[in-house]
C-alpha cells in the first residue's frame, strides 16, 4: 500500500536526487515533504507525495 509520510531529511536528499530530472523535485524541496516507495504493482517504480500534491514516475 502507497503511504503519505514525511521522510527523514537526509533521505529526502538521497530521494530527491533520484527525481531530480522531475521539476517537482523543487515542489517536494519547498515542502520538506517527500516520499517515494517501490509500487511495482502499478508499474511505477518510484512514487512520490506531499501535502498539497501526489504523483508517479514511470520507468
Amino acid at each position: 500500500a502507497v503511504r503519505d509520510e514525511v521522510c527523514e531529511s537526509g533521505n529526502m536528499v538521497a530521494l530527491v536526487g533520484m527525481i531530480n530530472h522531475s521539476n517537482q523535485e523543487l515542489t517536494c524541496r519547498a515542502l520538506k515533504r517527500l516520499c517515494i516507495v517501490l509500487d511495482t504493482s502499478s508499474g511505477c517504480d518510484y512514487m512520490w507525495f506531499t501535502s498539497e500534491t501526489s504523483g508517479a514516475l514511470s520507468k
